[in-house]
């Protein structure tokens, strides 16, 4: 199963802010340093921690793992590594982690979705991945074909 999820045209009033910001570090750079170099360094920077809202992400899932790509990144999981299931309001976190911690909102694969895709991509995680502990609102589907 794969589909793509564009977080920034969902959001435009946030993606508007965001490229402002971004052309305001070019400004800066510009104002303060003179510098093509510092203004391509201060968006660049910008563009990569906000990446992932910015650039459309594929997700794929497999019989043997599951990924999540945007630009130059790429987040993959076997699924006998998925130990935790947490459940949020955009999609799941599927962490390595056998433990609760801080960690684990850094570790593992972020699957998002929209609503005509979330049975579907609950219903398969359920089946590969049937060892792991849901945390959080749980809604998992029956593993029953």
């Amino acid at each position: 199963m794969e589909w793509t999820l564009h977080k920034a045209l969902a959001q435009p009033l946030r993606t508007a802010v965001i490229l402002c910001i971004i052309g305001l570090a070019g400004f800066s750079g510009w104002f303060l340093f003179h510098s093509l170099l510092l203004i391509l360094m201060g968006m660049f920077f910008i563009f990569t921690s906000v990446s992932e809202f910015l650039l459309p992400i594929h997700y794929q899932i497999s019989q043997q793992k599951v990924s999540a790509a945007w630009g130059w990144t790429k987040m993959e999981m076997e699924w006998g590594q998925v130990k935790q299931i947490f459940h949020s309001s955009d999609g799941v976190r599927l962490s390595p982690l056998t433990n609760q911690g801080r960690l684990n909102a850094f570790r593992g694969v972020q699957l998002c979705f929209t609503k005509d895709k979330e049975k579907e991509v609950l219903r398969m995680i359920a089946n590969l991945a049937p060892e792991a502990v849901h945390i959080g609102e749980s809604k998992v589907i029956s593993t029953d074909v």
